[in-house]
């Protein structure tokens, strides 16, 4: 998969995109890959602009499937505690 297929694949899939953000640096929690040369993409978590588990590819398709595999799983997280979160105001 190419960095230009990632977002509409991901929405297709059901993430939110405010999990994640491809080749910006503006945005805070939130899974980034961000290509920073012709064979050199970084995937990390931003949190309050702090790059955090920055992995470094020089695969575009190595890069955009770490990227997947994070936001899905992110997306998991999310729909599992707000499922809690709501279970617990219901009692």
């Amino acid at each position: 998969m190419r960095v230009d297929e990632v977002t509409e694949f991901l929405i297709r899939q059901g993430v939110r995109p405010s999990i994640f953000a491809i080749n910006t640096v503006a945005v805070s929690d939130a899974i980034v890959l961000y290509q920073e040369g012709p064979n050199r993409f970084a995937l990390f978590y931003t949190e309050r602009g702090i790059r955090v588990d920055e992995r470094i590819y020089d695969s575009e398709e190595e890069a955009c499937q770490g990227l997947i595999t994070q936001a899905l799983e992110a997306e998991r997280f999310a729909r599992d505690h707000e499922t809690k979160t709501r279970g617990r105001g219901e009692r």
